[in-house]
């Protein structure tokens, strides 16, 4: 609905134009002035990036683009890949968005981190060779080679002086001793050589059980294995050269036998598989150290740590370096099957035989008072050191900072019973379950009478859950628990079931005849499944239940299972399940459709900085979360003329999460005050001369690469109080305007756009028939990118603007009107900017230098722009400083 309003909107704010621009004066001409110092700095053009709240001026349809709305961000697998699990590593970026956090991923098994950009040389290289190592397989080559924008980097490169050193960086890599390092030493030769040094051995031993004892070349075949096995550990092997020598030497095997002729190109053939030089670097693949399945993945502090059914690792993607801990280092078992990081530096690490910590420097363990689970740990939950939560597959645990406990306490009130209680706690479950409970309760409590007044009660939290735990969430008083049969919340206070209805049997009844009514119109072995799930979550051995029992029905989605959650704050909740994800927003659920593509499982969802993460097994997909913003700029106006001339700006944008972004924004130019005289010019009082607007934008994107906006102002222009001379009313004009704009992104580095200004009635003072024009104005645009890197990026941009009033002169002319605008914007990080533009109006006579520059400092940004003076006659606005605050929420 929205993008038909935006394209009817548009079409009625252009109709006018054609009609209306017959004349050729304009009337409120400081609706053309630039507001913004940042964009003044850059040659007064800011049409093709409107980013920010002064886009409420420039082009409405900014407010449609990140970071003004919230925009999704694809990062594909690759044909064939897999992503299995993500982490974010915090960055040193001063950024305030999802830029902050590297993504780091297992794809297809392996350690992987996401890079704009293409491959290097050398990745590229080993992806083209034959996958000896494993490390690239032909699926893998073929997504190197058709990701856009950026790829899976799966290894690092590194520089070696000489062959010998690569065991002193393989080393250092992997973090254990050099006389430890030979069998990954290995590795690398095999993968960088891009042959396995077994084949050698294998060739050379095959070929010295078919070699005649008196072949007269057999020295020379001995030497060249000799130098192939020498060039392999010297980096020295050609890959396409041995890849053609090895397929002639298995061809020649194949038989068995060898001819003297096929001796001869072998004895002689082996220089054309060894370079004349080693090669200057190698590729370690990042999972070099990593020899099992990955169970469970994480970050914290910077780090990334791997849980692996061989051991727990850190790797230190700065300085590439990994560190791996085993039973010797107090784990109680080395098959690692969830981590979840805990304040600082911590990480709470579980296993199939309980869980222990990692606080950054070692592992430490609970001690037996504490009273740990020793089970197979599934999920953990840290809100800190003193509030973990952890989940075995069929039970809940808490530790208080004291102890583990797998139940909550509730102290007996005034008329309350064990029924009260468990009506109160496990509302649903209590039920369907109530002889159940109240058995398992009495028996963990001990109770043989009556309760009093005061008296501590433990609820079990393990007849809660009706299906294996599969993950956790936490916030706040807030438990999140995922099952392979529903999603569930405590709060500290009572247990709530989703995804499943109350259905209470009003007569003896089966429960295929329960199923049949549920899906009347479902095919049978939807009723079968549905048969089957009723008698598992209410754990009814029988096919019938009598009259008035009660059971849980599976309702919807959130009954299914459940991959992943997240818990960005302690009213809402994100929850990925068999059928894609859920949100949960103060008590309401609803289906999470920001993108057409998460209709999938979502096995992972993580949460930072108030952005969010969603992956799939073939994507992962970063909303990136919009800011608001608010601008003001003063600056004083054609400083020449007057000291009492000054303009003001003042926008904002408000951004929404399911209807595109809102903009305010008001423009005030002051003329300062004037004497107000008489016929003869004696002066008798004084006025004040300003022009006013109030303008109301909305922008939305239209499609994956295309938004659109439109402005609504209104219009005060007051000149005078009263008429001069004998002219009746005031000097007092009033009109409304409409804008549109449209920014496409052809693609990452370039941009166009165009927008269509102050398209309105005319305006009239005091003489309707003296009425005049609003400066009507089109404007195409584009920015491109010239560099863009997480510390520098360079952008230019260029704008032509075009008034269309009085259209009616030749050709020639309405060429010449066209004003041209130049810039170039340039960031160190987030930190500062310098811009420069120019400005080139040939009828006006204009002509002029602008610079810029901003400081950043968080949220908070300062703009400044500067236009020399020059040439009087073609620099109106010399000396002219305009200074803008910008501040994002």
């Amino acid at each position: 609905m929205k993008k038909i309003i935006i394209y009817f909107a548009l079409l009625i704010g252009i109709q006018p134009v054609v009609v209306l621009a017959q004349v050729s004066q304009t009337a409120v001409p400081f609706l053309l002035i630039a507001p913004g110092a940042r964009a003044g700095g850059m040659g007064e053009t800011f049409v093709s990036i409107a980013d920010d709240a002064t886009a409420t001026h420039w082009n409405p349809a900014g407010l449609g683009k990140y970071p003004l709305s919230p925009d999704w961000i694809e990062l594909p697998a690759g044909q064939g890949q897999k992503i299995e699990r993500i982490a974010l590593v915090k960055n040193d970026m001063p950024d305030n968005n999802y830029k902050q956090y590297d993504i780091w991923a297992v794809v297809s098994g392996r350690i992987a981190e996401w890079v704009a950009g293409k491959p290097s040389g050398v990745e590229q290289r080993i992806a083209r060779q034959r996958p000896y190592f494993g490390l690239y397989t032909p699926l893998e080559t073929l997504a190197l080679a058709s990701l856009k924008n950026g790829y899976w980097k799966k290894g690092i490169n590194r520089i070696i002086d000489n062959p010998k050193s690569l065991k002193s960086i393989v080393a250092r890599f992997a973090g254990i001793e050099e006389n430890q390092a030979e069998p990954l030493v290995k590795k690398i030769l095999n993968l960088n050589n891009g042959m396995n040094f077994d084949q050698i051995d294998t060739f050379q031993q095959t070929i010295a059980q078919l070699l005649p004892s008196d072949y007269q070349y057999k020295d020379e075949i001995n030497a060249g294995f000799a130098r192939l096995k020498g060039a392999w550990s010297e980096l020295k092997i050609d890959t396409r050269g041995y890849s053609k020598f090895s397929k002639i030497i298995s061809d020649d095997l194949a038989d068995r036998q060898l001819s003297t002729a096929e001796l001869d190109s072998l004895a002689f053939g082996f220089d054309t598989a060894i370079s004349k030089t080693p090669r200057a670097d190698v590729y370690i693949p990042y999972d070099l150290v990593i020899n099992s399945n990955i169970n469970c993945y994480e970050s914290h502090d910077g780090m990334v740590y791997v849980g692996t059914d061989s051991g727990f690792y850190r790797f230190d993607p700065k300085g590439a370096r990994w560190k791996s801990y085993g039973l010797a280092d107090s784990l109680p078992s080395l098959k690692i099957t969830a981590l979840e990081k805990m304040g600082r530096k911590s990480i709470v690490v579980g296993t199939d035989s309980g869980l222990v910590y990692f606080n950054g420097i070692k592992i430490k363990t609970y001690s037996p008072n504490q009273a740990a689970p020793s089970g197979h740990i599934v999920s953990i939950a840290a809100l800190s050191d003193q509030d973990i939560w952890a989940a075995t597959e069929t039970d809940l645990y808490h530790y208080d900072g004291a102890t583990w406990k797998n139940y909550a306490f509730d102290d007996v009130t005034v008329g309350e019973d064990l029924t009260k209680i468990m009506a109160k706690f496990y509302r649903a479950i209590a039920v369907i379950d109530s002889t159940g409970l109240k058995n398992e309760i009495v028996a963990l409590n001990d109770l043989s009478g009556e309760l009093t007044v005061g008296q501590k009660i433990k609820l079990p939290f393990a007849p809660n859950f009706r299906g294996k735990i599969t993950n956790l969430a936490a916030r706040d008083k807030n438990v999140w628990i995922g099952t392979d049969n529903g999603v569930i919340l405590y709060n500290s206070e009572a247990v709530y079931h989703f995804g499943y209805r109350e259905y209470k049997a009003a007569k003896d009844i089966t429960i295929q005849e329960i199923a049949e009514s549920f899906l009347p119109q479902g095919d049978t072995a939807k009723i079968n499944r549905l048969a089957e799930k009723i008698k598992s979550f209410n754990r009814i051995e029988g096919d019938v239940i009598s009259a008035n029992s009660t059971v849980l029905v599976y309702a919807n989605v959130l009954g299914s299972s459940i991959y992943s959650i997240a818990a960005p704050t302690s009213k809402k909740a994100y929850v990925g399940t068999a059928y894609g994800v859920v949100e949960y927003n103060d008590g309401v659920w609803s289906r999470y459709a920001k993108t057409e593509t998460i209709r999938t499982p979502v096995h992972s969802i993580k949460n930072e900085s108030g952005e969010l993460w969603f992956a799939t097994t073939d994507h992962v997909y970063v909303l990136a979360q919009a800011s608001g913003q608010v601008t003001f700029m003063h600056s004083n106006y054609l400083v020449q003329l007057a000291s009492d001339l000054y303009y003001d700006y003042f926008a904002i944008a408000y951004p929404t999460s399911e209807y595109g972004t809102f903009g305010m924004g008001i423009t005030f130019l002051s003329y300062g005050q004037q004497d107000r005289t008489n016929e003869i010019g004696t002066v008798i009082g004084q006025f004040n001369s300003y022009d006013f607007a109030w303008t109301v934008s909305y922008g939305t994107k239209l499609a994956r690469n295309l938004a659109a906006g439109i402005s609504g102002k209104v219009i005060l222009s007051h000149l005078a109080d009263v008429g001069a001379g004998l002219e009746k009313g005031k000097g007092v004009g009033f009109s409304g305007a409409v804008d549109g704009g449209i920014i496409y992104e052809v693609y990452p580095k370039l941009t166009l756009a165009s927008t269509i200004t102050n398209i309105g009635p005319e305006i009239a003072y005091i003489d309707a028939d003296q009425a005049d024009p609003l400066p009507r104005k089109l404007a195409v645009a584009f920015a491109y990118k010239l560099v863009e890197s997480p510390f520098n990026r360079l952008t230019i941009v260029g704008e032509a603007n075009k008034l269309l009033v009085g259209l009616n002169n030749s050709l020639q002319t309405e060429i010449d009107e066209i004003i041209p605008h130049i810039g170039a914007e340039y960031w160190y990080s987030n930190y500062f900017a310098l811009r420069a533009g120019y400005v080139y109006d040939k009828v006006g006579v204009q002509h002029y230098v602008t610079l810029g520059g901003s400081l950043q400092y968080n949220r908070l940004r300062i703009d400044l722009s500067y236009i020399p003076s020059s040439n009087e006659n073609t620099n109106r606005l010399g000396n002219t400083i305009r200074i803008s605050l910008n501040v994002a929420y």
